[in-house]
């Protein structure tokens, strides 16, 4: 007795030709996924202070130039994690910015004036806090958020130059992205 009737075969023929485009474009396809971490050396990058302008000069859309973020008031060289934050992945509006409050939000679009104004909640806050934990972990600190008049911006600090890892029950950031 046969698997396929006639009433059938339509529905398993329709479906056997898209697991093999699938296959083909899977197989031969040569873009690679988004957020793939690329094992390649970060681009040097002098520790220095940047104004927010200065920041988007390093939003990774040039290739072979670093990338970096802010949170906080701190700025992290994320070009070791270029597949991610450089130009056509997942993160790249991420880099080159200010990303506290996106951070903060659990969002990937920058927010409009009005939803800037609104103060974060403690919660927001708080994830806020174990980001930066996570980026002083894995990332190399690089210098501080300078404001239009050029002094430091509010809650920007040394801190810890980025040399304190943290360690087992000390490092919790949120685990619903693998930023």
């Amino acid at each position: 007795e046969l698997l396929i009737s006639a009433d059938t075969l339509p529905a398993a023929l329709l479906l056997l030709g898209l697991l093999a485009i699938s296959f083909v474009a899977v197989t031969f396809s040569s873009v690679p996924p988004a957020c793939e971490i690329e094992n390649e050396r970060c681009p040097p990058l002098p520790k220095r202070d940047f104004t927010l302008a200065e920041l988007g000069e390093f939003d990774g859309s040039v290739p072979n130039t670093p990338i970096v973020l802010a949170l906080n008031g701190r700025v992290f060289n994320v070009s070791s994690a270029r597949g991610m934050y450089g130009s056509g992945g997942c993160y790249q509006t991420l880099a080159g910015r200010d990303a506290s409050r996106m951070l903060a939000k659990g969002i990937l679009e920058p927010e409009t004036g009005d939803e800037a104004a609104v103060p974060l909640s403690p919660s927001e806050l708080q994830t806020r806090d174990l980001w930066l934990e996570h980026y002083e972990y894995k990332y190399e600190f690089v210098g501080l958020v300078l404001d239009e008049t050029g002094t430091r911006s509010r809650g920007a600090s040394e801190g810890s130059g980025g040399t304190r890892r943290l360690s087992g029950s000390e490092l919790h950031p949120p685990a619903r992205h693998p930023l």
